[in-house]
């Protein structure tokens, strides 16, 4: 074994340039094994449960054309058939293939299944042991049969009339910061992926009018995929048809994700406190009491800000670390409010909430020299308003708070206004989707309603917070998809059991549905779910839920980061991705090899810019410079970055919400981007 160092890269590699003659002495049994070998030849899970039992029954389908892209459908299958490969081998075959320098037939790859090989994993069609260097006649026959009947269908696909394409998006006229939305208008328009199906307002009904399986959802990947162990039988088709049907006609009031976001004591915890209080979330006996143990804390200010900081650490601090989820229902709407930390600390927790948010209130203070500190440039006033942006927010209220200590006084009410709002625009929010506050979050003034003393009576004329909260637009649900729910937290519940926590970002679960854990592959059952502490029967996009899972071999597996997806469009995992890049007004220039810590939706992983493809205009999206050696501040870019381990991405054109990315280095933000292509590794 050989110890390769890359200087550049400062990755690590282990390298097997070499094998072990049979006259050497060496068994696995006598050698120790090193961490790189043990961890290659790692065990079986416990129940013996593997990959290998979900691969669908169907013949073994291989391509000798290169695929174009890794969301190309024999290539997965092909990949997900040496995973059951690996999965299936018996721990002892492992070893002695890996000393013994032998390969296994089928070029690589170990027979996963009887009803995918036509005969035992262990033992091959003639009974020699499949970790064997060449193939029998017998299967050089299967090969070239498989081969030829993909061949057929990819012949016949191409005969049948296409799919028409998906129309090109209406530019968009964001600039500077902004162009994140220029960058995804310049991508290639193409026919959307199978697994990914236009999105429109009737979502909801298309899956309920079809109560159909995921197999139908993919019908286009052929006719041998359809019978897959994940295809519902009649019976739960029925079901599930039902509870979809119940589910559409007891649908009252729409929901909306608002996080609250801004820097470090402006008070975002007591304005969201006193609007729960006053929306009838706490009781007044509740507050009473946190007010008495504030005060013998010496914190007698905080006692709202207790109503969403709820951990020890947090009062005793007066500092939001954990982002605080909450609820509370108008006349026309549920809104869901996330209350994000506001210290650089902990931007990791506030990016996993405005991760989840349809919409944000970005709270600035009054107090002078306060405002100023938040929104100079180490101040996370700015920070916070460019990542909301980037991971999708694009309706902003600037509540304007602690207004009773400058006496609601117009004049430092404008001058705010028009410092932020110019800000807002280059950041790439519409001025038309930014509306202005002025609110006291511990007196409570014009949260829900202007007190009749107020001296805000005297100029302001707008509305209030809470009215300002139901004016926001709720956005497109994209139920028709297949799943993907980002986990925000995991625990156990007395009702539920092992229990995972989060925002269902695209398609419909319904109870007893079958999820994949990724990036581990393990498929679970949905058990129960709850909703704001009710039990439901069906969770659609943008709603957050609490899941209670079955079926999993070890609880302590899942983490936060995670993804539940549709077990038959299961998200790719991979460690290297092209995407396009605005990056910040950072001290130092990207070079080729930079490292960075990537964001992606809620996760977040090591990685290193690998390769700078070129310089773009910020406008227009089309190349300037080609190769250029460095990225300066301030500018877009096309980028090829590689992952310490494989993380779960989309393409931006297909799933937004897993084809954004931020990237931070030193405690600051340096850029952020989007995917526009993945690579095979």
């Amino acid at each position: 074994m050989a110890r390769h160092r890359d200087f550049q890269n400062l990755d690590y590699h282990d390298y097997d340039d070499d094998y072990y003659e049979e006259d050497i002495p060496f068994s696995p049994a006598s050698v120790p094994m090193s961490p790189s070998l043990a961890q290659y030849i790692r065990r079986d899970d416990a129940q013996g449960r593997g990959f290998a039992s979900f691969i669908p029954p169907s013949p073994l389908r291989m391509s000798h054309v290169e695929p174009p892209d890794i969301d190309n459908e024999p290539h997965f299958e092909m990949e997900a058939a040496a995973a059951a490969a690996a999965k299936a081998t018996p721990e002892k075959a492992k070893v002695a293939c890996v000393w013994g320098n032998q390969r296994p037939a089928w070029g690589g790859l170990t027979a996963p299944s009887k009803a995918l090989f036509g005969h035992s994993p262990n033992t091959a069609a003639n009974g020699a042991s499949p970790l064997r260097r060449n193939r029998s006649d017998s299967e050089e026959k299967r090969s070239a049969a498989a081969i030829e009947a993909l061949r057929k269908e990819k012949v016949a696909a191409a005969q049948s009339p296409s799919q028409p394409s998906q129309p090109a998006a209406a530019p968009s006229s964001v600039s500077v910061l902004g162009t994140i939305q220029t960058l995804a208008n310049s991508l290639p328009q193409t026919s959307p992926s199978p697994h990914a199906s236009s999105s429109g307002s009737a979502a909801v009904a298309a899956a309920t009018s079809s109560s159909s399986s995921s197999s139908e959802a993919s019908a286009d990947r052929g006719a041998n995929e359809a019978a897959t162990p994940y295809a519902l039988t009649a019976k739960q088709k029925k079901s599930r048809g039902e509870v979809l049907a119940r589910h559409r006609s007891s649908q009252s009031k729409p929901g909306l994700n608002l996080v609250c976001i801004g820097h470090v004591d402006v008070g975002k915890s007591t304005m969201m406190g006193h609007l729960l209080y006053l929306m009838g979330r706490v009781d007044a006996k509740t507050i009473h009491k946190y007010e008495k143990e504030s005060k013998q804390m010496g914190k007698s200010s905080f006692h709202f800000a207790w109503v969403v900081d709820n951990h020890e650490e947090e009062r005793s601090r007066g500092v939001t670390v954990d982002v605080a989820v909450n609820y509370f229902e108008t006349d026309t709407r549920t809104i869901t409010v996330l209350d994000a930390p506001g210290h650089r600390d902990f931007i990791p927790n506030m990016i996993s909430g405005a991760a989840q948010a349809d919409a944000a209130v970005l709270v600035v203070p009054a107090t002078k020299g306060e405002f100023e500190g938040g929104f100079c440039e180490d101040g996370q006033t700015k920070e916070h308003a460019i990542l909301a942006r980037s991971l999708g927010v694009s309706q902003l209220i600037v509540a304007v708070n602690k207004m009773d200590n400058i006496n609601n006084d117009p004049t430092r009410f404008a001058q705010i206004e028009e410092e932020v709002r110019p800000f807002l625009k280059t950041a790439g929010f519409s001025p038309s989707a930014v509306t202005f506050v002025p609110v006291s979050g511990l007196t409570g003034d014009n949260i829900k309603e202007l007190s009749p003393s107020s001296s805000l009576r005297a100029w302001y004329t707008g509305g209030t917070l809470l009215q300002a909260i139901d004016k926001l637009q709720i956005p497109q649900r994209e139920a028709d998809k297949p799943v993907r729910l980002s986990v925000t937290d995991v625990f156990k519940s007395m009702a539920l059991g092992t229990t995972v926590a989060g925002k269902v970002e695209t398609g419909t679960v319904v109870t007893k549905d079958k999820l994949m854990v990724l990036p581990q592959g393990e498929v679970v059952v949905v058990n129960k779910m709850q909703k704001n502490g009710c039990d439901i029967e069906v969770a659609v996009a943008g709603e957050n839920v609490e899941i209670g899972l079955v079926g999993i071999a070890d609880a302590n597996s899942l983490q936060v980061g995670q993804v539940l997806c549709d077990p038959a469009s299961p998200l790719p995992l991979v460690t290297r991705f092209r995407a396009k890049i605005i990056s910040m007004n950072y001290k130092m220039p990207l070079l080729k090899g930079s490292q960075v810590i990537m964001y992606t939706n809620i996760a977040n992983e090591p990685a290193h810019l690998c390769k700078l493809f070129g310089l773009l205009d910020k406008t227009t999206g089309k190349v300037t410079t080609k190769f250029p050696r460095a990225i300066p501040p301030n500018s877009s870019a096309e980028v090829q970055i590689t992952t310490k381990r494989p993380i779960c991405l989309e393409l931006f054109r297909n799933f937004k919400e897993f084809g954004r990315f931020s990237l931070r280095s030193g405690g600051s933000t340096i850029a952020v981007g989007i995917v526009t292509k993945l690579y095979r590794d």
